[in-house]
């Protein structure tokens, strides 16, 4: 039961990084001062979220099917 529980926050979890994805990609996202600060502090920084985000952005890339490259 733990475990189901578990499963459903990371999958929560995910989905909100994915709603995140898309609003950055969002043509003139980046003017926006308080979205940008949003995403600094919660998936630019380090920290497990970052990397979930990442992961999030390449499994878009690669559905899109133009992989992606990211330093």
């Amino acid at each position: 039961m733990w475990l189901l529980q578990v499963d459903r926050h990371e999958e929560m979890l995910r989905s909100c990084l994915r709603a995140v994805d898309a609003l950055h990609r969002l043509p003139g996202a980046e003017a926006n001062q308080p979205f940008m600060a949003f995403l600094k502090r919660t998936v630019g920084g380090p920290g497990p979220l970052k990397d979930k985000y990442f992961a999030v952005q390449q499994e878009r890339a690669e559905a899109e099917g133009n992989g992606m490259e990211m330093a």
